[in-house]
């Protein structure tokens, strides 16, 4: 493949797909081409030019393995040739076809890196085939090694990259299992909730975490919990908007709206502009929602979000079995017929209270009270009415009580309720209270719709002056209850 069937421009494309590549440049192009001829017996893949920029130019495009350089025009010499080459792809070896070797000119070219050189005119064309066969040799050599070394190195960097991306996975994982064991140890809610909130802002760097919880009832989010501020939030809500209400998760979706009134509620000069967010779902239905600050400069990267995404998952089912722990201790602990607390509840917190209350000097009150005939009521009206009518006192019982009050069914229509850090002149007038409200409750009717006038009796014991243990409490607040039974019924003693 010489200059004389196909010029340089027309084939150079072509050439450059074949493997072995050989360039023969004279200024002469007839003893290029005659050069070119005789490698290109031994199956050599040769290409003659006239031009040291030719050369150049090739050289930019496919990697050579050998230059024949004959002599030059002036535009170039044959060692500035040889620099050029080398400094272009040091693994191309130059063999210089020389017709004077001076001193000079063989001492430039050992120290520019020729791989040797020939004397013109050439006597031993086997000689020098032998010599054009070495210098191709050692250059397909170079030329493989540094192939081998790129595809090493290529190699290592994809197995340093798998490396971290594993070691990475690992960490998640570690991460994840651990703070997921540390919330099943816990069937408590507060206590999860407080875990899952320093979980997360231990696994995405230390950034402010909050925690809302849904309120089905009142029809928003509210803050639960907090980490991550220099001073505490103070509690807010997030109404939802009305037309999201039957689609809580798209509502959540809607992030500016949210994020509007988080950025209301932040500390003022808080830098915090960016929110990742994920609603807790369980059982398809909106629990709450876990939210992390972070600046637009420095969001979370896509690891950390997934490593947060899969971590409310899995507080999700978490909280899911706390759920259905509690609900079934609640069942457990609760009166089936009134849904209040039984006997056994209410002794386990009277026992809880009164240590509470040593410990601090607190007092609390007891009282008991029961409906005023209600047996005679019973084998008048059926026990359907009076089921009926225990649950109607209940409802009315509760509405004055707070909800930090234990109220518990003793059995039959006796009922018994604890009062937290209240003294026993607050007990009496709470319990008047409640006797006013079903002594003038119209809702006590008889299944035909016919109105029955049903009163209660209330006894009251306080700690620690009327008892220091539950039973004395307890025994000191049915004493007061037949105090007021024998005074006339409809009445609180103490």
């Amino acid at each position: 493949m010489t200059g004389k069937t196909r010029s340089y421009k027309s084939y150079l494309c072509s050439w450059v797909r074949m493997k072995g590549k050989i360039i023969v440049v004279d200024q002469d192009n007839a003893f290029a081409n005659e050069v070119a001829k005789v490698l290109e017996m031994d199956q050599n893949n040769v290409f003659s030019l006239n031009s040291g920029k030719q050369v150049l130019e090739v050289l930019r495009t496919v990697g050579i393995h050998v230059v024949i350089c004959g002599t030059l025009s002036s535009e170039m010499t044959e060692l500035e040739l040889l620099t050029a080459v080398k400094n272009e792809n040091p693994r191309t070896e130059v063999i210089l076809m020389i017709k004077t070797p001076t001193i000079e000119l063989l001492e430039g070219a050992m120290k520019g890196g020729t791989f040797d050189y020939v004397k013109l005119p050439v006597q031993d064309w086997h000689s020098f085939k032998t010599t054009v066969s070495e210098a191709f040799q050692k250059s397909q050599l170079a030329f493989k090694n540094k192939q081998l070394i790129e595809d090493l190195l290529l190699k290592n960097q994809e197995l340093m990259e798998a490396h971290n991306t594993i070691t990475l996975i690992h960490q998640d994982t570690e991460a994840l299992y651990y703070f997921g064991r540390c919330l099943a140890t816990s069937l408590n809610l507060e206590e999860i909730y407080a875990m899952m909130t320093n979980a997360t802002n231990k696994l995405l760097n230390n950034r402010p975490t909050l925690l809302f919880l849904f309120n089905e009832k009142k029809a928003h989010l509210y803050l639960k919990k907090a980490i991550g501020f220099n001073d505490p939030l103070e509690e807010f809500i997030i109404p939802i908007e009305a037309k999201y209400k039957d689609n809580l998760v798209a509502w959540l979706e809607e992030k500016s709206y949210i994020e509007q009134f988080i950025k209301h509620n932040l500390p003022n000069g808080s830098e915090h502009d960016s929110f990742l967010s994920k609603p807790i779902i369980i059982h398809d239905n909106v629990y709450g929602l876990l939210t992390v600050l972070q600046n637009r400069e420095s969001e979370c990267t896509e690891r950390e979000s997934n490593l947060f995404k899969q971590f409310v998952s899995q507080s999700a089912f978490v909280l899911e079995n706390a759920l259905l722990h509690e609900k079934t201790n609640e069942l457990a602990n609760r009166d089936e017929l009134t849904g209040v607390f039984n006997r056994r509840y209410f002794q386990e917190k009277i026992e809880e209270e009164i240590k509470r209350a040593s410990r601090q000097n607190n007092r609390f009150s007891v009282f008991i009270l029961d409906v005023d005939y209600f047996k005679h009521y019973n084998d008048t009206f059926g026990h359907i009415q009076g089921d009926f009518l225990l649950k109607e006192l209940v409802a009315v019982m509760t509405e004055r009580l707070r909800s930090t009050d234990i109220v518990s069914r003793f059995g039959g229509d006796e009922f018994v309720v604890l009062l937290i850090d209240t003294e026993k002149y607050a007990a009496l007038e709470i319990g008047n209270q409640i006797r006013e409200n079903i002594e003038n409750n119209p809702k006590f009717k008889l299944t035909d719709g016919n109105e029955k006038k049903i009163t209660i009796s209330v006894g009251v014991a306080q700690y620690p002056d009327d008892g220091v243990t539950s039973i004395d409490l307890i025994r000191k607040a049915d004493q007061a209850l037949y105090v007021a039974k024998a005074r006339g019924r409809n009445q609180v003693a103490y």
